[in-house]
């Protein structure tokens, strides 16, 4: 599905969703009987990179010191994470955090938080939208690739098959790899977290 097409469906009363930098989008929507919603994504397959990363946050802050509960929409439609040297030196990985941390300051201050996933979405990119809202919907066609995160978890007990995640993801070192999934571990404790706080069952985020 194109993004108009997603658009077209989820909010049929309208909506005021502009393109920014960087491949992401952002603005508010309509929703029958309902507050609008504030829609915030990484759209057009672009890898999420640090300047993508901090525009995402910033709309979402901005929803946060807004107040008044407003559900976020997250559109997730992005190749990865941008693995160029200038995003890597940067620190990607904090950039990628943050986006994270916000969205889940977000749902704590009372912002129900939905990831749409209607494209392609892998690693770090996918952990910090997808996974990091409340509930994530995929609608058909969509594609995630967290096969290297899944060969690491299960395959602990053979080191050589562990250690092909490193090349698969794209990093220099295993370390780099293992760190990331680390950090997906503590994204999985949240979402466990969230799941007792709201009171959902099954540990799947939805409400």
């Amino acid at each position: 599905m194109t993004l108009d097409e997603v658009l077209a469906s989820l909010f049929p009363s309208g909506h005021s969703v502009e393109h920014g930098s960087s491949g992401t989008v952002h603005g508010v929507a309509k929703v029958d009987g309902q507050r609008d919603a504030v829609i915030v994504g990484i759209v057009g397959g672009a890898p999420l990179g640090v300047d993508g990363a901090i525009v995402l946050a910033g709309h979402v802050l901005t929803a946060v010191k807004a107040g008044g509960g407003a559900p976020i929409v997250v559109l997730v439609d992005t190749a990865s994470q941008n693995m160029a040297r200038r995003d890597e030196l940067l620190g990607l990985n904090e950039y990628l955090a943050h986006l994270a941390k916000s969205l889940t300051l977000a749902a704590m201050r009372g912002h129900p938080t939905v990831s749409v996933l209607f494209g392609h979405a892998a690693a770090g990119a996918f952990i910090a939208t997808a996974l990091s809202s409340e509930s994530l919907v995929a609608l058909p066609g969509a594609k995630k690739s967290s096969a290297a995160l899944i060969c690491v978890r299960e395959d602990h007990t053979d080191p050589a098959h562990v250690r092909i995640a490193a090349p698969l993801l794209g990093h220099r070192t295993f370390a780099t790899t293992e760190r990331y999934y680390q950090q997906a571990r503590g994204y999985e404790a949240h979402r466990a977290f969230v799941d007792a706080l709201f009171g959902t069952e099954g540990g799947s985020g939805e409400r």
